[in-house]
């Protein structure tokens, strides 16, 4: 690994991400590398909550993974726009308002 990690330079990396690298050593020690997986698995994530983070006003959501109240878990709703209360009262979250009417604050990983 250590011999991969000194071939390794900005361009070729950079080549590397876009597919396009001619060192199959490089490829095969990045590939294998436990740090790749973890940097991977950090991105998808990161990713994910990005989008989720973006999602508009009107976007259709699940509920998912709520411990607290599992009972609203499966349950969808549209995002709207927090009301002033909801909106200093629950900063970090989303609001969902169910078919009902009823609004509920949700941490976005939990959409």
């Amino acid at each position: 690994m250590e011999k991969v990690a000194r071939m390794l330079d900005i361009k070729e990396l950079t080549s590397m991400l876009m597919g396009q690298t001619q060192n199959p050593e490089l490829m095969d020690g990045l590939n294998r590398s436990v740090v790749l997986d973890l940097v991977r698995e950090l991105g998808v994530a990161v990713i994910e909550q990005m989008s989720i983070v973006r999602l508009p006003t009107g976007a259709e959501v699940e509920i998912t993974g709520l411990q607290s109240t599992p009972e609203l878990n499966g349950r969808e709703g549209l995002l709207v726009e927090p009301t002033s209360m909801e909106a200093s009262a629950f900063g970090d979250r989303k609001i969902v308002e169910m078919a009902s009417g009823e609004r509920v604050a949700v941490r976005p990983e939990n959409l």
